[in-house]
């Protein structure tokens, strides 16, 4: 088959400082990921359009994503040509409204409540990125059976599976 060459970069947007911890945590261990930590929309599309392939992951809060430059930039990711776009993760607090005000045609693969205890935190994200590795290794299977057929991204019902299965 293809080889695909493994991603190692994670955006990080904007998180507050905790989130940021749990995360630096989480890929202090494994030395081979890079990080870039945008400070705010502006910065998280320009990254997004420098490093654009090579993201694994996207963590952004939903401050900088309901800005037009953050929604810009996890369009940029999600870009609907490609099968196998990096998991989006919206940082959020208090009563999830915000989460209403992003566009229905934005897909969010994961959504972490602020304040979140690190470990939990962490866990989850690599569940996502493992999730995502392993979609990666055989894209038009995965592509045939697990995505939504209009825009080719990962269908709710068999992320959500997934990683309560892999929290088990």
């Amino acid at each position: 088959g293809m080889e695909t060459v493994k991603r190692r970069t994670v955006l990080i947007a904007a998180a507050q400082e905790e989130t940021t911890r749990a995360l630096r945590g989480l890929f202090h261990e494994e030395t081979h990921w890079e990080r870039i930590e945008a400070d705010g929309a502006v910065q998280a599309l320009a990254a997004a359009r420098q490093y654009g392939t090579e993201i694994a992951l996207a963590v952004m809060d939903i401050s900088v994503l309901l800005e037009p430059e953050g929604l810009e930039a996890a369009r940029y990711m999600q870009n609907p040509l490609t099968v196998d776009c990096p998991p989006l993760v919206v940082l959020e607090g208090g009563d999830g409204d915000d989460l209403e005000r992003l566009p229905a045609d934005l897909f969010v693969s994961e959504t972490l409540h602020t304040p979140l205890v690190a470990r939990i935190a962490a866990r989850r994200v690599h569940v996502l990125m493992e999730l995502h590795a392993y979609q990666r290794k055989d894209v038009t299977f995965q592509h045939a059976v697990s995505r939504d057929p209009l825009i080719g991204l990962l269908s709710g019902s068999t992320l959500s599976t997934a990683i309560e299965d892999a929290l088990r």
